[in-house]
């Protein structure tokens, strides 16, 4: 009998009881749990192979609706058990949170499945509760339709409306000023609504997903808010209204015993709100149900909960029975807004692995780890004294005591990072690792572990009777270094994998327990979109299923229709190029049809602020005010907030800018070659950015980079207009359509090169070439062994995501000559990473690559061109000390020097001509021209830290005598040297976290020291992080930010800023320099429209990487342009409408018009279809989701 090696993934632990593995080793799904007959199993790799019958590419999410029907009756049952046995008076009554996943066919299946529980839904923002209204049409009567979130007057009117047309729709009052709003739109709808509040419990929950529990939450009231929000509706004859008490103090809530605090608490206030005289009915517990990540059932982490449901519900129901008694209050009817728990389980992401490429060995050995710990764990005691002496010295001046703050924050992650690293030699024990590339984009199919390190089960779903001999990494196609998983359940750094049979597919990968968040989550990184959606359903209790498509991944088309180009525009000017070419076959034509209707994966073969438009060379006239430009964007065009607006001749000027440093360098030093870069489209796809940029750098020979598919397209369509000489680089994973469609491009006259990222890809350019008869431009990448340090150069050095080491290099070029193809290698291209601090470690890599460069020449290569990459920075933080990520010690004139010098050096050495320069710079050209404006609607005090700076000092002393321990530990058990790195690991990864406590401890006492006994507010903000500012969730990139007018005032107050969104990291609250508040004004009226702020130097990656979290999207683009030169100042277009409902809704595969006419019929049905009623929908759907300011 074959061994079952589903036990090295742990399946048997976080799949029960849905999923295991079959005797031909392939993950069979249990659609009904553990009452599914042995005939009911559906073997995965069968269900995958019938999708792809369907002439479906990869990546597909395969859906089980039986899984998920079992789900919702589990939960159910599960509360009316408990509710039976402790003889709780009332019943439960579920919904769920469409923010979690809100595709139609996963919330029309749930109300479906959930009718006869009267099972509803719950919405965060407007196209939410269309959507929800839609749903419900076919639901019970009795759900539950509640309406959490900030709102405005079109979100309560059409929360309104819906209650008139016999939805049990429930307001939950989220600000105190809500109420005013709700009054306003009663009356005017003539409507009386049922309200809820939402409590802001003082119970806290651990770790990541409860980091705004607490009486510091993002979300809702403290107990005095409560009652003085009741005393409100008393006195305005509303106390009636009030029906409900909500609360939710984040997911994953780890035990039974943190669940039982919070219910009990709750019970509490409302019991109180009942004794007031409010006819209360409902409790809504919030979300919270976990689900067991890992399979350990440990709750000792974010991946894990130490419950099922049946302890989940017996919890709740006992904690709101023992308070409700004790109080003589009738026991309310218990709501859950579960949603992870129900989703989860029943979408499984799929994936080819499309190579396995060996790693280099770790350049830094285990001793030589430990040595630089042994100086670490020593320094957190000598900073911690002197943060204590500082804060004891009580001189009045936070500074020092901040400034030590601040090193211990950035001793604790030192720590954690090379415990970390540490941990992954002792894991991989001498062996080999691999780096698999995947065919999908982290950033789009699985964002949750980008951007907050969310760890999913990922196993092969066959042959899992074999043992997986290789430990290997996933790698996705995307050109970003963060693109990878390097991180697996169980705190491992590698996955257990097979060798591949072949290369290009075949070999199959699942993430399973994905179904919450992620679709809505998903960006457009480097273009890369959604899934293919398949629906897996069960044929009946004989066993057998079919497979239903029920949602197409997006096309390169739609990906490029989101950034404002328009596909059959492209198409016939990309075609009307070709023909002047005369070079425009059949062949040819296929090709570009085919890449621009399939999906961009891979084929598998198998006072005011003023704006400086010219920078120092801007004269006072030409200056443009900000918030003049603001104002006459939102009173001419009617748009709503937030705005991007972008300033095409601050474009320009850093376009000339880097190209006049570059020559200035080369005319300086003697360099007999010239400077030509590109720019990378990944930074900002949006077509009138890359319009302008090859318009303004003509006369440079400007290009493009492209590193997708559409990428590609969209890079031929604007370089039409261009300079014929501009370089169109074609970098990222490439499978045969991709190289096609770059030899095509070659064809009809684009100066096209091919960079080869892998040894693998000579074979698909070398097919391609013969089948079009078309001769490449070859170049290669290079995987430099200089590192960047800091975040942007996490995957840098030897162990970088891309490239070839040097030795492969040469192998390539070998493989070139024996196949006559060495005349095509014309260029070399490296990219370290972004935001490379310093010269120095320019210099370094520019030596580095022209020494692989010469050599290249030497073996008889044409080279020409030294292709630099990225990395060229901006100084977020306006230091120039190059001492983190946001900060970088030198300016374009600097930069351009360090590489031209060390170019000429290594050049002259080795006695090769000087190669035209080229750089990939895209943060430092678009940054600066692109603000993002939005707009306060109103700032609340926030309590002040029950904790006292000398408790938390009391807690570090604790903890930083504790890594020296630790430390010892970890030594004695390595060289012991027993065979088994069990022990080792385990401390190594108490000291990582110990390492990560020293950090969040330190942050919160400088967040104290910040306040310095001042009062903070919480500013709630028309704008989603998620959408707007991806990159600060992601990887706390920070941004300056600051309001744009009343600057000739004092700031007064300090703030952090909320979002819109139902999300507990929807908030800004770090910010430039380390602070964690931001000096605001006092608002002079709530409600939006007043006060405006903006976020700077955002240009670079964010709209590609923006999500569409609670369906917010993003924002209006505005192009504000001079005309001084008309005799005027400035002019406002609108180049690029928001988003708005409707058009989110259809990307989560709604229909808009379908919707809009099935919630007429059910208000005409309902006698209430006034036309008042009729315009507030309309306005909805066809607006965007973010708030209307009253002001």
């Amino acid at each position: 009998m074959s061994t079952n090696y589903g036990y090295l993934y742990n399946i048997a632990g976080w799949g029960d009881p849905y999923f295991t593995v079959d005797s031909s080793g392939n993950v069979s799904v249990k659609i009904h749990g553990v009452e599914t007959n042995p005939e009911q199993e559906i073997d995965l790799l069968a269900a995958v192979k019938k999708a792809t019958e369907k002439n479906l590419q990869f990546p597909l999410i395969l859906r089980f609706p039986d899984v998920l029907k079992h789900r919702l009756d589990s939960l159910n049952t599960a509360f009316a058990n408990a509710i039976k046995y402790t003889g709780y008076t009332s019943h439960y009554q579920g919904v769920f949170p469409v923010k979690v996943n809100q595709n139609k066919h996963v919330v029309d299946d749930l109300v479906g499945f959930g009718k006869v529980y009267n099972f509803g839904l719950e919405a965060g923002s407007k196209p939410e509760l269309l959507l929800a209204m839609n749903s419900l049409i076919n639901g019970s009567p009795k759900a539950y339709l509640v309406c959490n979130g900030y709102k405005d007057m079109d979100y309560v009117s059409l929360a309104l409306v819906a209650r008139s047309i016999n939805f049990n729709t429930i307001i939950v009052l989220e600000l105190e000023e809500e109420v005013d709003t709700v009054v306003r739109a009663s009356r005017e709808l003539g409507v009386r609504p049922i309200l809820g509040i939402r409590a802001r419990l003082l119970t806290t929950n651990p770790g990541h997903f409860g980091s705004t529990s607490g009486k510091h939450g993002k979300f809702g009231l403290l107990e005095a808010q409560i009652y003085a929000v009741a005393e409100k509706l008393k006195q305005l004859g509303m106390l009636d209204c009030l029906k409900l008490l909500h609360f939710h103090i984040g997911s994953q809530i780890p035990t039974t015993s943190i669940i039982s605090s919070a219910v009990r608490e709750a019970s509490g206030y409302y019991c109180h709100l009942v004794k007031m005289g409010a006819p209360m009915g409902t409790l809504d517990i919030g979300g919270g149900l976990g689900i067991d990540y890992d399979g350990t059932r440990s709750g000792s982490s974010d991946m894990s909960v130490a419950y099922g449901l049946e302890e989940y519900a017996s919890a709740v129901v006992q904690a709101a029975k023992l308070v409700c008694n004790q109080n003589g209050v009738a026991h309310p009817v218990l709501c859950s807004e579960s949603g992870r728990a129900l989703v989860s389980h029943h979408s499984i992401l799929i994936y080819d692995a499309l190579v396995a490429v060996e790693e280099p060995s770790d350049s830094v050995t285990s001793d030589e780890l430990i040595s630089r710990l042994d100086e670490l764990v020593g320094n957190p005691t000598t900073l911690h004294a002197n943060i204590k002496s500082a804060v004891q010295s009580e001189d009045g001046n936070n500074n020092a005591s901040l400034a030590h703050a601040d090193q211990l924050n950035k001793h604790g992650i030192e720590i954690f990072k090379l415990s970390r690293r540490l941990a992954k030699q002792l894991e991989a024990a001498g062996d080999s690792t691999y780096a698999y590339h995947a065919n999908l984009s982290v950033f789009s199919l699985t964002p949750d572990f980008w951007g907050i390190k969310q760890l999913f089960p990922i196993l092969p779903i066959h042959r899992l009777n074999e043992e997986p001999k290789q430990k290997g990494t996933l790698i996705d196609l995307t050109c970003d270094s963060d693109g990878k998983i390097d991180k697996f359940i169980g705190g491992a750094q590698t996955l257990p994998l097979h060798a591949l049979e072949q290369n290009g597919g075949g070999y199959y990968i699942g993430t399973f327990l994905a179904g919450a968040y992620q679709e809505a989550l998903g960006s457009k990184h480097n273009l890369f979109g959604g899934p293919n959606l398949v629906r897996v359903e069960s044929a009946g209790g004989f066993g057998g299923f079919r497979v239903v498509v029920v949602g197409a991944g997006p096309t390169a088309a739609d990906q490029l229709k989101v950034m404002h180009h328009d596909p059959d525009e492209m198409m016939q000017a990309i075609a009307k190029r070709a023909e002047a070419a005369g070079h425009w076959t059949p062949t040819e034509q296929k090709i570009v049809k085919s890449v621009f209707y399939t999906m961009p994966y891979l084929f598998g073969e198998a006072g005011n602020v003023s704006v400086k438009i010219h920078g120092v060379e801007t004269n006072p006239a030409q200056e443009i005010d900000l918030l003049a430009a603001v104002k006459k964007a939102i009173t001419t065009k009617n748009l709503q907030f937030p705005l991007i607006l972008r300033f095409p001749d601050v474009l320009k000027h850093c376009l000339d800018a880097l190209n006049v440093a570059f020559a200035n360098a080369i005319k300086y030093t003697g360099y007999t070659s010239h400077y030509q870069g590109v720019f990378p489209v990944k930074v900002n796809q949006n077509k009138h950015v890359v319009d302008d940029l090859v318009k303004f750098g003509k006369h440079y020979s400007f290009g493009l980079e492209a590193g997708s598919k559409p990428e590609l397209l969209l890079a031929m369509h604007s370089l039409i207009n261009g300079s014929p000489k501009a370089y169109l680089v074609c970098n990222g994973y490439k499978d045969m359509d991709y190289v096609s469609l770059a030899l095509v491009a070659r064809s009809i006259n684009f100066n096209t090169i091919i960079v080869l990222e892998l040894e693998d890809e000579v074979d698909t350019v070398v097919r391609a070439s013969q089948a079009l008869g078309v001769r490449p431009v070859l170049g290669i990448r290079a995987r430099l062994l200089t590192t960047n340090p800091g975040h942007f150069g996490s995957t840098s050095g030897k162990h970088g995501k891309f490239g070839l080491l040097e030795a492969q290099i040469y192998a390539v070029a070998e493989k070139l000559k024996e196949l006559n193809m060495l005349d095509c290698l014309k260029l070399l291209h490296f990219h370290i990473g972004s935001q490379i601090p310093t010269t120095s470690i320019i210099s370094s890599a520019v030596r580095e690559a022209t020494g692989y460069y010469c050599n290249l020449v030497k073996i008889g290569a044409p080279m020409g061109t030294l292709d630099i990459g990225g990395g060229l920075g901006i100084d977020y933080d306006g230091t120039r000390s190059g001492s983190s990520d946001m900060s970088v010690a030198y300016g374009f004139e600097e930069y351009a020097s360090a590489v031209v010098q060390a170019a000429r050096l290594v050049s002259d050495q080795n006695g090769v001509a000087h190669p035209v320069l080229c750089s990939e710079s895209g943060r430092a050209l678009v940054s600066h021209h692109s603000i993002l404006i939005y707009d306060a609607l109103s700032a609340v005090e926030e309590p002040s830290d029950s904790v006292t700076s000398a408790e938390l000092i009391s807690r570090l002393d604790e903890l930083v005598g504790n890594p020296t321990t630790l430390h010892a530990n970890l030594k004695s058990a390595i060289q012991s040297k027993d065979g088994s790195n069990n022990t080792s690991l385990t401390h190594a990864d108490q000291l990582k976290k110990h390492g990560v406590e020293i950090f969040k401890l330190s942050r919160r006492l400088a967040k104290q020291l910040e306040a310095a006994e001042e009062t903070t507010y919480a500013y709630h903000m028309n704008l989603s992080v998620f959408s707007l500012t991806p990159d600060f969730w992601g990887i706390k990139q920070l941004f300056p930010i600051l309001p744009i007018h009343q600057l000739n005032e004092k700031p007064t107050q300090k703030g952090r800023l909320i979002d819109l969104t139902c999300d507990s990291d929807g908030k800004v609250d770090q910010f430039i320099g380390g602070a964690q508040t931001l000096p605001l004004h006092v608002l002079e009226q709530s409600g939006g429209g007043g006060y405006y702020i903006g976020t700077f130097l955002a240009g670079a990656y964010q709209e590609s990487l923006g999500s569409r979290h609670n369906l917010f999207g993003g924002p209006n683009l505005v192009r504000v342009e001079s005309t001084y030169s008309l005799g005027g100042t400035f002019r406002v277009v609108v180049v690029g409408a928001g988003p708005n409902a409707a058009d989110q809704l259809k990307v989560m595969h709604h229909d808009p018009v379908e919707m809009l006419h099935a919630i007429a019929e059910r208000a005409k049905e309902a006698g209430h279809w006034t036309p008042t009623a009729l315009q507030l929908l309309k306005r909805v759907f066809y607006t965007m989701p973010y708030l209307f300011g009253e002001a």
